[in-house]
């Protein structure tokens, strides 16, 4: 018997978080700081996010003007959506781990586990 699922709404929030480092900025952009990434999982939605200090949103109102640039340490974290999957299985758990290749590159894997994960 074939069972049909159909999703109405994606899930909103976040049941699991998990800090990665993937490595360089996807993104370009030359008044940006690249902090790190941040994967964000529910029920079937796996969505993952870069922190970046933003300086070119940033502004500030001295005497009552604005100033044009904001120097970018002061300036705040924002989250850039960079991909959103739909897997077909219930996320249960993220974890960032590092491998033997992380030494060389310098960079996390995502471990996704799932509900009811069959290995032969």
């Amino acid at each position: 018997m074939l069972g049909v699922f159909h999703e109405l709404l994606p899930p909103s929030g976040a049941e699991f978080a998990a800090f990665v480092n993937f490595g360089t900025t996807t993104l370009s952009s030359n008044n940006s700081e690249y902090i790190i990434h941040l994967a964000v999982a529910r029920d079937n939605f796996l969505r993952l996010y870069e922190i970046r200090r933003d300086s070119s949103t940033a502004e500030n109102l001295v005497n009552g003007s604005k100033q044009d640039e904001k120097p970018l340490k002061d300036a705040t974290p924002r989250l850039f959506l960079l991909r959103q999957h739909s897997v077909h299985a219930i996320i249960t758990g993220l974890a960032a781990v590092q491998t033997l290749a992380s030494e060389v590159d310098q960079r996390d894997r995502l471990l996704v586990s799932f509900k009811d994960a069959k290995v032969r």
